[in-house]
């Protein structure tokens, strides 16, 4: 839970974190592809378009940064990306 994390990283700051629980995990029921693709959308449009800073660290499992570099952002023909 949110208060034992906190307690964990005191440096953090959780002022963003919405719930006590964590309304995303499911223990008999894991994401498809297609939902974490969704949400690292969500988060890439809702969140990090809007923040603010020039420079950002998203730290994740991951799944969801495979997901999150494989299937939501397309670099183009960025050649410092290759």
């Amino acid at each position: 839970n949110l208060s034992q994390t906190k307690a964990e990283f005191p440096q953090i700051d959780f002022g963003l974190v919405a719930s006590e629980e964590d309304s995303l995990f499911h223990p008999t029921k894991r994401e498809s592809h297609m939902e974490k693709s969704e949400r690292a959308y969500k988060f890439l449009t809702d969140f990090v378009r809007t923040r603010p800073e020039k420079e950002m660290a998203v730290v994740s499992h991951s799944a969801y940064l495979f997901n999150m570099c494989n299937a939501v952002i397309d670099c183009g023909d960025d050649e410092e990306l290759k």
